[in-house]
């Protein structure tokens, strides 16, 4: 059993997903929805579980509306 957790998390930092300052997110993850759990109402965002993608953000995607976001993801566990 200690094998197996030690190969799974081998695997799990061999094959991370590592973006750079400077780097465009991939179409991929631009289209992965998120919930919206506070603050929907006040920004437009309606229905019984909004969703946010950040291609909702995209020039190409949304109509020619282009946005420069910094996203900041830190935790404290």
């Amino acid at each position: 059993m200690k094998i197996i957790i030690q190969s799974l998390v081998l695997i799990s930092l061999v094959f991370t997903q590592n973006y750079s300052v400077g780097e465009q997110v991939s179409a991929f993850h631009q289209n992965a929805e998120f919930e919206i759990c506070y603050g929907a109402e006040e920004h437009g965002f309606d229905g019984l579980t909004p969703k946010l993608s950040l291609s909702e953000f995209n020039g190409f995607l949304n109509g020619g509306i282009f946005h420069v976001i910094m996203i900041d993801m830190s935790a404290s566990w």
